[in-house]
């Protein structure tokens, strides 16, 4: 319940922020940015409060 808000929140603030990326740097920076922010743990999960899997705020640039 606590989480999933802040993780929305980021992700559109992400979005926002590849919009302004978009103009200045290009495409695939702007890809970067969004995909970041809106890529990673959106769920907490049982597996991921026991340890079993981490939490990852923020995804992986390099990921498509």
């Amino acid at each position: 319940m606590v989480y999933f808000p802040f993780k929305a929140a980021f992700c559109i603030g992400g979005g926002i922020a590849s919009g302004f990326t978009l103009i200045f740097a290009g495409r695939d920076n702007a890809n970067k940015v969004a995909g970041t922010a809106c890529r990673g743990t959106w769920v907490i999960t049982p597996d991921v409060v026991k340890g079993k899997e981490p939490v990852k705020f923020a995804g992986d640039p390099s990921a498509r």
